[in-house]
């Protein structure tokens, strides 16, 4: 009688690739400060405040896709960007951990791939394959909504690159890889 409830289980489960954080994410533009402090060659001290701003993707701007049931090596996604152009990615799949072999950009656009991404709903059509062969195929609807701005702690930091100190991005950067809180 289990095995028979099993395989009807079994049967009615629907398999779907998703993100690991789901469907569904919020934008907020983010803003504050960082004073960063440094020695320049002279060994004399630098000190510079840089107002940052950035609109991150929550619960992350960058995520894996998942299956806990797909026997693939490769995905291939077809989506509009922003601009409402046709893109196609590809990325490896890795089946003993149930997704993809790397995070995919979903958000940020400082970084080398453009993002997955836009406002609003996102459909997204993708071909599961192994060794060559389609083995699924799917489309997957992602919603994204804008949140609020939040206004983040300001902070104080420092460092020994001196690129940091003079470069707003690069001290920008290091700001939202720092432990912040938003309001």
């Amino acid at each position: 009688m289990n095995f028979f409830f099993l395989f009807f289980f079994l049967l009615n489960q629907s398999y779907a690739i998703s993100f690991s954080n789901g469907d569904t994410f919020t934008s907020h533009k983010l803003r504050g400060s960082i004073t960063i402090l440094c020695k320049d060659n002279d060994h004399s001290m630098i000190k510079n405040t840089f107002n940052c701003e950035d609109e991150q993707l929550f619960p992350s701007s960058f995520d894996y896709f998942v299956d806990d049931f797909l026997d693939a090596d490769l995905l291939t996604i077809s989506y509009r960007d922003h601009h409402g152009d046709e893109r196609d990615m590809s990325l490896f799949y890795d089946p003993s951990n149930y997704r993809s072999a790397s995070k995919v950009n979903l958000w940020a656009n400082y970084s080398k791939h453009p993002p997955l991404l836009h406002y609003g709903e996102n459909l997204l059509s993708i071909k599961a394959m192994k060794k060559g062969l389609t083995v699924r195929r799917q489309n997957f609807s992602v919603f994204v909504e804008k949140g609020s701005n939040k206004t983040c702690n300001n902070i104080s930091l420092f460092t020994l690159d001196t690129n940091e100190c003079s470069n707003k991005n690069m001290a920008c950067s290091l700001y939202f890889s720092s432990e912040i809180s938003c309001n």
